[in-house]
């Protein structure tokens, strides 16, 4: 009867063992798919992340483009009836020459937040859509006369206004109708600061 209680206690102890051994890889495994949802989690959650920033990103620039084009609007719609004649140079203070000027002024609101405000949120809206309407403004005559007097004519080294000055003479140039040398000149300092 001894040796039976020994074989049983023997048994017990194996089985004890063997349950043991089962629970702890029951452990490893609950473990180890607690570690792969985990893992899931924190990457859809990096993924929505990336997602809404991006989402936030394309409502930005949209908000600005539509900012942007209202003011164009307004500023457009008060150009005067001789904008399109190679000829009409108004005189500078003139109601005229203002509503040219306004032009540019609103130029360099989209100059200025595209490379200071966020430039790297902002920065392809200047390339890829306001530079090349800078340069079609620069083939009419009136604009591109009021663009040169300011040139000319402005304190180049307050803020940032050298700098815009200068990026559309760069704009200018590219597209092979450079300003005349004296005003390339005067913009040569603030040159490589804006563009």
């Amino acid at each position: 009867m001894a040796k039976d209680t020994h074989k049983s206690e023997e048994r017990n102890v194996r089985s004890d063992a063997t349950t043991s051994r089962h629970r702890a890889d029951l452990s490893l495994i609950i473990s180890l798919l607690a570690l792969l949802a985990s893992g899931l989690t924190a990457w859809t959650s990096r993924d929505a992340l990336r997602f809404n920033k991006q989402a936030q990103a394309d409502a930005q620039k949209t908000a600005i483009f539509a900012q942007f084009q209202q003011q164009y609007l307004a500023v457009s719609g008060q150009f005067p009836p001789q904008l399109t004649d190679p000829n009409f140079r108004p005189v500078r203070d003139s109601g005229d020459y203002d509503r040219l000027e306004a032009y540019w002024l609103f130029c360099y609101s989209e100059w200025y937040a595209t490379h200071r405000v966020n430039p790297d949120l902002f920065g392809d809206l200047w390339q890829d859509y306001y530079a090349p309407l800078v340069g079609d403004g620069l083939d009419i005559p009136s604009l591109r006369y009021v663009f040169e007097d300011m040139v000319a004519t402005r304190q180049l080294d307050r803020g940032e206004w050298g700098a815009f000055l200068a990026e559309i003479a760069r704009i200018a140039r590219d597209e092979g109708h450079p300003l005349p040398p004296n005003l390339q000149r005067r913009l040569l300092p603030y040159s490589k600061q804006g563009s």
